[in-house]
């Protein structure tokens, strides 16, 4: 009899705290949840594990992470203000895995191309392939003309020629940037891509991005394109991760115990991004969720160039909230 008061009184009370709060975008709804759910031999076990020990889903914490956020984290008698958008795709799994390198053939290139409507005749393709790299270039094509025009060239068309030429080649290249022009034989496109991963930027320590491509088009029509090295998905989980707002709290403990310092100019944290990371061992690389906290900084070698860039600042591992790399004016 007691135990039936005791679950009837959770339950009670936690109907009422539903009905006074937004319960889905509540971890502390969810861990209340979690507890309700627990047998009677749990509720009087001396091993009940505590709130905060409480696994969620993964799902729940993506969506508590809000969509901006605004903080000013003291550090003696200086001050990191963080005021930046957060960009997750929160309609995808977050998972973590191996990686390994996609040796291409001559046959499945042919075969990724027959149908291209960039390609008028296949038989006039050069293909070079060694390993995991590729090259495939139309015959006679000059990769390097001298430019006539600027003015004449519709980028934005061009633009999209190239992003429907990499969807049809392989889905996870997007499209970085691309510039146009008029030469000796016509409106040349060159553009260069990156590998996604689940619609999510693939980065390497040190390194703005870890698989890159580029290529041309001539007249709209594919005059090359180069890949220095692709992937294929080797083996996969869903990653385990810890609540944004704790990264926030590790984030704050590397700048009072003195781990990480400051941004030298003052800048503000302008955007926190969730990506993968990805680690080399021989063939195979291993990925993982990290938050990449960045600012727009412009380091005294650059000073006089073109102003700030946007840059890393503090990487922090999605799972445990470990320093993955801290650096200021590094790789982009």
């Amino acid at each position: 009899m007691r135990v039936t008061w005791i679950k009837c009184a959770v339950f009670f009370a936690g109907f009422l705290f539903l009905g006074c709060s937004d319960a889905s975008n509540s971890i502390d709804v969810q861990r209340q949840l979690q507890t309700d759910s627990m047998t009677e031999e749990e509720v009087y076990s001396s091993d009940i594990p505590s709130a905060e020990s409480l696994q969620l889903d993964q799902k729940t914490i993506l969506e508590a992470i809000p969509a901006h956020i605004s903080e000013k984290i003291c550090v003696g008698e200086i001050t990191q203000s963080l005021d930046a958008d957060i960009d997750i795709c929160k309609d995808n799994v977050v998972m973590k895995g191996t990686l390994e390198l996609r040796e291409f053939t001559e046959d499945e290139v042919k075969s990724l191309l027959k149908n291209s409507k960039f390609i008028d005749n296949p038989d006039e393709l050069d293909i070079e392939i060694d390993g995991s790299y590729l090259c495939i270039r139309k015959n006679g094509y000059k990769k390097y003309q001298e430019i006539i025009d600027t003015e004449t060239c519709d980028i934005n068309e061009l633009s999209k020629c190239a992003d429907d030429f990499l969807q049809e080649f392989d889905d996870h290249w997007i499209q970085k940037e691309g510039n146009t022009f008029s030469a000796e034989e016509g409106s040349i496109y060159n553009f260069q891509a990156v590998a996604m991963l689940h619609d999510t930027i693939l980065e390497m320590k040190s390194k703005p991005v870890s698989f890159r491509s580029d290529g041309s088009l001539l007249n709209g029509k594919l005059g090359d394109f180069e890949i220095q090295a692709d992937y294929k998905v080797q083996e996969e989980t869903e990653a385990s991760l810890m609540e944004f707002s704790e990264i926030i709290e590790n984030l704050k403990k590397l700048l009072q115990d003195g781990t990480i310092v400051p941004v030298p100019s003052g800048e503000a944290i302008k955007k926190v991004r969730l990506c993968y990371m990805v680690e080399q061992h021989a063939k195979t690389y291993d990925f993982y969720p990290v938050w990449n906290f960045e600012v727009s900084y412009t380091a005294e070698w650059l000073k006089g160039s073109d102003g700030p860039h946007a840059t890393r600042y503090v990487v922090l591992d999605a799972c445990t909230g470990e320093l993955v790399e801290y650096h200021i004016g590094g790789p982009e």
